[in-house]
């Protein structure tokens, strides 16, 4: 398998000038994994016309330099890495415009970058999804590896469900659930697990509490699992037990609705 990551680069470097753009600072960590391969807490991406750097902190020196490639340059800050940005940005960018993730930087983070750039003789400028666009449509090897997330997820439903739902509160199914994914390869979830019964399955996001599952009910789960940088995200409804007849024709009419739905799904 090619390394993905000079490609990618080399796609949004396209994208860039296109919009006239010299250099982009990317501060999403999940773009910053997909365009470099960085893992961690505290990092920043350059992308430009004459090559890419990461801004990381000392905590992260030696990791940093073993998941980059090689044409990535690795460049150690203090925990302060907007400050280091003008620079890099002036030597990758070519003196170019550098745009800047607003919807990923707090106003204030973006103020300050702003002026820094402005300091630095450089025009700085907001830009909304140029990474996210790129990212929207997955090669082949990100396909696999989604699916392995998902296999991951469904198998710890099927390990936790196996042992039985009714008895137990939501919240020792949904920290089960956690743990089985964390057994079975998971980075973490990709969200906070949601088990929620009766009444409770009606609550959009409901938060898992102390109510025991009782028998005759529905109970909602909901879960995802994340795999190398890459998330699933599962939904199912299990009955307890015979159903009264309001909530069997609430199950049905939810299972046409997703059935129908799965067979209007077309590529693209």
């Amino acid at each position: 398998m090619s390394d993905p990551r000079p490609d990618r680069r080399a796609r949004l470097v396209a994208e860039l000038a296109a919009r006239d753009l010299g250099a982009l600072v990317v501060t999403h960590l999940p773009s910053v994994r997909w365009l470099t391969g960085y893992v961690g807490s505290n990092g920043v991406a350059v992308i430009g016309r004459a090559g890419a750097a990461l801004l990381t902190d000392f905590r992260y020196e030696t990791s940093a330099r073993t998941q980059v490639d090689e044409a990535c340059r690795v460049v150690i800050r203090t925990l302060d890495l907007l400050g280091g940005v003008p620079e890099v940005a002036r030597e990758l960018g070519e003196g170019g415009r550098v745009g800047l993730e607003a919807q990923h930087l707090s106003m204030a983070q973006g103020q300050k970058l702003m002026a820094a750039l402005s300091e630095a003789g450089l025009q700085g400028t907001g830009t909304s999804g140029v990474v996210e666009e790129l990212r929207m449509v997955k090669d082949a090897d990100e396909v696999a590896l989604i699916r392995e997330s998902a296999r991951i997820t469904d198998a710890a439903l099927e390990r936790v469900t196996a042992k039985g739902l009714v008895g137990r509160t939501e919240r020792e199914v949904a920290w089960d659930l956690r743990v089985a994914m964390h057994e079975l390869g998971a980075e973490g979830p990709s969200f906070d697990t949601i088990v929620a019964a009766a009444a409770n399955g009606a609550k959009p996001h409901a938060v898992p509490g102390d109510q025991v599952i009782p028998e005759g009910t529905l109970v909602v789960v909901d879960m995802g699992s994340i795999h190398a940088g890459y998330c699933s995200d599962m939904t199912r409804t299990f009955a307890t037990g015979p159903l009264p007849d309001e909530l069997q024709r609430a199950y049905d009419v939810c299972a046409e609705a997703q059935l129908a739905a799965l067979a209007a799904c077309r590529p693209g």
